[in-house]
């Protein structure tokens, strides 16, 4: 999915983001983009969150 993003800064800060696997937190802006570009929207994003 991140390799889709066009904009090479982007990609490389979506990669950095989520290169932390095991941590990341649903308020960083890349969660709901990368959801959006799978179809789900924030509402459901939110239902299928794990704490």
């Amino acid at each position: 999915m991140i390799d889709q993003i066009a904009d090479i800064n982007l990609r490389k800060e979506a990669r950095g983001y989520f290169s932390h696997g095991e941590y990341s937190v649903h308020s960083n802006p890349w969660v709901d983009v990368l959801g959006a570009m799978a179809g789900l929207s924030a509402s459901e994003i939110d239902e299928d969150w794990v704490i």
